[in-house]
């Protein structure tokens, strides 16, 4: 038989130690002051109705202007990316005039002034260089399929 150890024990001594409290997380929230909204919302409440519509009508025809406006800046950029085109064109022309006139029996050369004089509107001068085109080379494929958009 086993002998169990019978000393007394001491008892256990446990220490309290204070609860620290923490901080309080209940603020109030100051009142905001007076924004711009607001303020503008209070003048506009005060002002009687006829000058409310003589306001309203006069942001109608403010945002209609500055519609108008960027339509006007629109159409000038349109414009005048049509003009450097054109002048693009124009300046390509002149090149292929002095090539054909360094070398007459250069077809390309021919093709693509007939081809800028299309696009600058003047069907009668890319006629007249597209027949120099067909002459050098009456085979020329895409010569024959240009005759047939200034045929209509």
């Amino acid at each position: 038989m086993s002998v169990k150890n019978t000393k007394p024990r001491k008892p256990r001594i446990v220490k309290k130690v204070a609860k620290k409290e923490s901080p309080s997380i209940s603020r109030s929230i100051p009142e905001a002051p007076r924004g711009f909204g607001e303020r503008f919302f209070s003048l506009f409440r005060a002002v009687d109705s006829f000058k409310k519509n003589v306001l309203i009508i006069s942001a109608l025809l403010t945002i209609a202007l500055i519609g108008q406006g960027y339509e006007l800046y629109t159409a000038k950029n349109v414009l005048a990316s049509r003009l450097m085109e054109r002048e693009d064109l124009i300046l390509d022309r002149e090149k292929w005039r002095e090539v054909t006139h360094a070398y007459p029996l250069y077809r390309d050369g021919y093709f693509m002034m007939a081809v800028a004089d299309y696009r600058l509107g003047d069907t009668d001068r890319a006629k007249v260089n597209l027949e120099k085109t067909l002459e050098i080379d009456p085979n020329f494929i895409p010569g024959r399929e240009f005759e047939k958009v200034l045929g209509e």
